[in-house]
């Protein structure tokens, strides 16, 4: 029989307990007896990051400072050509990539952290992703920035004094991410990014009536900022592939050679390229991309309304409730459907709204099943000191 390891709280103070020198003793419970193991807590890592930040961050200030004197310019702009923030993001994804690998490598070879069970394959899902994050990031700042402080220019050491603090503020982001590194984490992150781009978007084009075209406007070349929200479905899709990556390593190992969870893995993995595709080919009528952009969109649908059907045979363990919810996002997309195809109540632009987002809440929900699956079970043991009068006699 395989041997099981278990989490143990003590809600008594370590002091007061006399442990063995190898911290590692015996706990009987009923007629069961377990082999307990005490790991203490980590400490703050905030000065261990802060120290793990600060080469990146000098040397990349030197490379900002060398780039600004080789502009030869007196100042420089805020946006633009060879700006501070054309420099800024540069330097800015490459310290983000160089991070992420080390880490990624150092745990790797000490089996330690959330990446020891991850293959190199599947981190280089999540590698792009993040550093994608770490540029949009700064993209929307320096946006903001530059709305802010229209044609202002600074001479080039106040310009690397900027981009000190802000690669500061970046990197140890970074390692704030990777330390808190879980699913949950890739969870909010997909949400953050699909609703604030969507939502940039949507404010962008205000005045120009899209929603009596279709959602896709807002990707075409007729849009204002279209290369956003383009990007945000692109990067939505690195982040759902990298979370299924993430969640279907531990599912794996948990229910080894299941086919079903296979075809699950396949066709989600399927449905988040189809996401891609759709940015990556915007609906512009009268060219090529047009189509390929329909049939992307219309795939990814076909996809996640197969998923809701097949739930039941597809997941492990599903829940009565989950299940039942399923069934009735996936009628209330077919009603939707009907009211827009056969009854033309529902416009083309208030279909694709109502469908989104019964799709992408069917997806969180099924992400949190996954999720909850993926856990290993663990066991809890409060231990208080019940002989804790006799231990404070002389």
């Amino acid at each position: 029989m395989a041997k099981k390891e278990y989490n143990l709280d003590i809600v008594e103070e370590v002091s007061r307990i006399k442990l063995p020198a190898n911290r590692q003793f015996k706990l009987k419970v009923g007629s069961s007896t377990y082999q307990i193991k005490l790991v203490e807590e980590e400490e703050n890592q905030q000065s261990s990051l802060i120290r793990e930040s600060i080469i990146p961050v000098l040397s990349g200030s030197l490379v900002f400072l060398i780039l600004a004197h080789l502009t030869k310019q007196s100042s420089l702009p805020i946006v633009g050509n060879d700006s501070i923030s054309s420099f800024v993001i540069l330097i800015g994804a490459i310290t983000t990539f160089i991070l992420l690998c080390r880490n990624f490598i150092s745990e790797k070879k000490k089996k330690l952290g959330k990446f020891k069970k991850m293959s190199y394959r599947n981190f280089i899902t999540i590698l792009l992703a993040f550093t994608l994050i770490s540029v949009f990031f700064l993209l929307g700042f320096f946006w903001l920035l530059g709305i802010a402080f229209k044609d202002a220019r600074f001479d080039c050491y106040t310009a690397t004094l900027f981009a000190f603090i802000i690669l500061a503020i970046t990197d140890y982001g970074v390692l704030l991410t990777l330390q808190n590194f879980s699913s949950g984490l890739i969870t909010n992150l997909l949400i953050i990014v699909i609703i604030s781009g969507v939502a940039f978007s949507i404010i962008m084009n205000q005045n120009s009536h899209w929603w009596q075209i279709n959602l896709s406007f807002l990707g075409s070349h007729a849009a204002k900022y279209s290369w956003q929200f383009n990007f945000t479905l692109i990067l939505s899709a690195l982040l759902l592939v990298a979370l299924i990556d993430y969640l279907f390593i531990a599912l794996k190992k948990k229910f080894p050679h299941n086919r079903r969870l296979s075809l699950l893995r396949f066709t989600l993995t399927l449905t988040a390229l189809s996401l891609a595709g759709v940015g990556l080919f915007p609906n512009i009528h009268g060219t090529i991309y047009h189509q390929i952009h329909d049939n992307f969109a219309f795939l990814m649908v076909y996809l996640i309304f197969l998923q809701i059907i097949l739930i039941k045979w597809l997941l492990p363990q599903v829940t009565k409730t989950f299940l039942i919810t399923s069934y009735v996002m996936s009628g209330l997309i077919l009603i939707a459907a009907f009211l827009w195809r056969v009854l033309h109540y529902f416009s083309l632009t208030a279909f694709e709204i109502v469908g989104f987002i019964l799709a992408f809440s069917w997806l969180l929900l099924l992400i949190q099943n996954l999720e909850y699956l993926s856990r290993e079970k663990i066991l809890t043991f409060n231990l208080p000191l019940l002989n804790r009068a006799k231990s404070n006699k002389p």
